[in-house]
């Protein structure tokens, strides 16, 4: 067993290049110059200047502003959902401890007559 872990770099995880930095760095080849020096001036591999140009090709910073709103507003709506699905759930698992029977689906009506109050939720009785 080792006792010593790996150290991890702090800033591996942290991007080093913002999308206004990628689009410049994509204007650059576009005014003409080789897309080996700018790759080899701005530190990047060759194989993510066309994944840039992809993502990042033919935008304006007007675009990356918006872009950026829309991610934020997305990572905002992504959150408030998580929150309403906890909140639901723990709304059923408060319904389900005082006595009443949790209904699986929506609209599910249960039958009368064979102690349906007593009834499980996952258990049927035979019809007759």
């Amino acid at each position: 067993m080792r006792d010593w872990a790996p150290t991890k770099d702090p800033d591996a995880n942290r991007k080093k290049h913002s999308p206004e930095q990628i689009v410049a760095i994509l204007r650059r080849s576009e005014s003409g110059e080789p897309v080996a020096t700018v790759c080899r001036e701005t530190n990047i591999s060759a194989a993510t200047f066309p994944r840039w140009k992809s993502q990042y090709g033919g935008m304006e910073l007007s675009d990356l502003q918006q872009l950026r709103g829309l991610r934020d507003e997305n990572a905002r709506l992504k959150r408030l959902v998580a929150d309403q699905v906890l909140h639901i759930q723990v709304l059923k698992e408060v319904n389900g401890k005082n006595g009443k029977p949790v209904a699986e689906t929506p609209g599910r009506q249960e039958r009368s007559g064979h102690g349906a109050m007593f009834r499980s939720p996952g258990l049927s009785l035979p019809r007759t």
